[in-house]
């Protein structure tokens, strides 16, 4: 008979395969503001975007499509969508072309558009991973898992003025996704929804971190109470309206999937420190996924492999935000030399430096 820790470890090992059959998990995320369109977008794809992304939201792509970025990307081996926006903080996607066909969605919107009402507005690909498209045009026949496996990336950067303007594009995001999963439903489908950018709010799940410190340096300023506070006034509160509609429906996976279990990190101010409004350590830039977008992309262990602020000697220079990274699933850090690997065990992030500060 076969010992039973043997047993245990093949257990494991058809879970593991199991869950993976039917895993996306092909693209490692970021969602990075750039400032103000960046500074030195050739030194930014090679020192950045190339090393540690395969999809990228970015917010303030300012001037990118005049500067020659699609260009750049091309040389880079990326492809880039574009949303101009109204006051030129452009919205951006990038994606590495050998991974994914991109689609620009239906459900993008520009900003100031009166129906819709987003400051700036939001963006929407549709990303179906390549080896899936090959199949389709080849005699291989696909498994049922994998058939029409795509993700659908909102890009979005939310208004900086006002915590009641939030409230209202959070409930219009609501809206878009409902549709792209209602649309996806109608074609025997389900839609895999990733909502990423500069959210310029603070969520309930930091509660612990806003303390009366905070408090009086954001009552110490008429624009950050005007921007986090239910009313503009110094004796106000905290506004988490905006994110807990958005929690309502959507996943941060900064809490629920984190592999390391430590609290996620503040993503401003960087030492750039380029906006009075960044007066003290917060988080305001997020990755929120769907339901289905948790049921493809989390590993068998119930984790998105790595999530981080990327805090090193060039995201420290380089903008007024820190980059916010998660690595998603893959089969390679589920095994090495033939054995099965707990992930919270035995995986470890070659490239995360971290501030304590």
């Amino acid at each position: 008979l076969m010992p039973l820790d043997r047993m245990i470890k093949f257990y494991l090992l058809f879970v593991v395969l199991l869950r993976l059959k039917g895993c996306l998990g092909f693209f490692k995320l970021c969602s990075y503001n750039v400032h103000d369109g960046g500074h030195g977008l050739e030194e930014m794809f090679e020192v950045f975007f190339r090393r540690y992304c395969e999809v990228a939201v970015v917010n303030e792509a300012n001037k990118w499509r005049r500067n020659g970025a699609e260009t750049i990307a091309k040389n880079h081996d990326f492809i880039l969508e574009l949303l101009e926006t109204p006051f030129g903080y452009d919205i951006g996607v990038l994606v590495r072309s050998a991974i994914a066909i991109v689609q620009r969605g239906n459900q993008t919107v520009t900003g100031r558009n009166e129906q819709n009402s987003f400051h700036h507005g939001v963006l929407h690909c549709v990303l179906t991973e390549k080896k899936l498209i090959h199949h389709k045009i080849s005699s291989t026949p696909l498994p049922e898992e994998t058939k029409d496996q795509k993700v659908h990336i909102l890009a979005t950067h939310l208004s900086p003025h006002s915590a009641a303007r939030r409230r209202e594009e959070s409930t219009r995001l609501l809206r878009i996704i409902k549709t792209i999963e209602a649309q996806a439903e109608e074609q025997g489908e389900k839609a895999a929804v990733v909502l990423a950018g500069d959210l310029n709010t603070l969520s309930p799940l930091d509660h612990y971190a806003h303390d009366e410190q905070l408090m009086k340096i954001l009552r110490s300023n008429p624009r950050l109470c005007a921007k986090f506070f239910v009313e503009p006034k110094f004796n106000s509160i905290i506004d988490y309206k905006p994110m807990k509609i958005l929690l309502e429906d959507l996943t941060d996976v900064a809490f629920k999937h984190s592999l390391n279990h430590t609290l996620p990190q503040p993503t401003v101010p960087t030492a750039f420190h380029a906006d009075d409004l960044h007066a003290a350590p917060m988080r305001i830039d997020y990755v929120l996924l769907n339901a289905q977008a948790v049921a493809s992309i989390i590993d068998p262990f119930g984790h998105a492999i790595h999530i981080h602020t990327q805090i090193d000697d060039y995201t420290k220079r380089a903008s007024d935000h820190y980059p916010l990274i998660v690595d998603l699933p893959s089969k390679k850090h589920f095994f090495k030399n033939g054995h099965v690997i707990h992930p919270i065990s035995h995986y470890t992030s070659p490239h995360t430096t971290r501030d304590t500060s």
